[in-house]
């Protein structure tokens, strides 16, 4: 699938980063809507706000998994000895950038998963959340006509940088990089401190390129949500009909 550079050129010259999921059009309407429903003064029963419901949890998920992924990055941050606000020492943290990478490697495709399901959910094309979410989805002629699928290309191209790892991880249930395991054995092999802290700043250096992934998925998604208000306005009025 090829991007359309017109809109690959719009996500790369507008920094949405900062920005909320929910002050989109898209976002603000769902979120007045279900506030209005857990305070009563909707009906929780009716389509529309089932259809309204479904799509706030959509987005709320997905903004919650950019909030975890921040911290996970902000997290692997703070090993850095130059922080001295955050006490560790050598011993602690092998194992501690172990696990933060080990968390942001999984949490990577489970956002991409979301994106597939608010596409989903927003169209209502009622497919199951299964491991052929993406065949169905990316096989869909309206989805298709509408060249929404583009912005899927932009969670494969950060994918594909942390694929190979991630497969180790949820295959063999460890961690193979061989930096992050000299920096986990080093309390066994006392080997020499400056290669120590050449490595340890060596796999902090990482962060750059996950914050580069998650500014451009951030602005991929909320480029995704402006394209999605008409759609949703769309097919208020197709429940509202019925």
């Amino acid at each position: 699938m090829k991007k359309n550079n017109m809109i690959e050129d719009d996500i790369s010259e507008i920094d949405y980063n900062e920005m909320s999921l929910f002050t989109t059009p898209i976002g603000q309407i769902v979120q007045k809507e279900k506030t209005d429903i857990v305070l009563g003064r909707i009906k929780n029963d009716t389509d529309r706000s089932k259809y309204i419901s479904n799509v706030n949890d959509c987005i709320y998920s997905i903004s919650q998994s950019f909030w975890d992924i921040d911290l996970t990055i902000k997290l692997i941050k703070f090993a850095d000895p130059k922080i001295k606000s955050f006490k560790m020492t050598r011993v602690d943290r092998g194992e501690y950038l172990k696990y933060h990478f080990e968390n942001y490697f999984f949490r990577l495709p489970k956002l991409k998963d979301q994106v597939l399901n608010l596409l989903n959910v927003v169209f209502q094309l009622d497919y199951a959340q299964s491991n052929g979410l993406e065949r169905k989805i990316c096989s869909n002629p309206i989805l298709q006509k509408k060249k929404l699928l583009i912005f899927i290309d932009y969670f494969n191209d950060a994918f594909s940088k942390i694929k190979p790892l991630r497969d180790i991880i949820a295959h063999r249930g460890d961690f193979s990089d061989f930096n992050l395991t000299m920096l986990t054995i080093y309390p066994s092999l006392k080997y020499d401190v400056k290669e120590y802290d050449s490595r340890l700043k060596g796999q902090i250096a990482y962060t750059y390129i996950f914050e580069e992934n998650q500014g451009i998925l951030k602005n991929a998604v909320i480029a995704l949500l402006l394209l999605l208000h008409n759609e949703l306005m769309e097919q208020l009025k197709i429940i509202g009909q019925n």
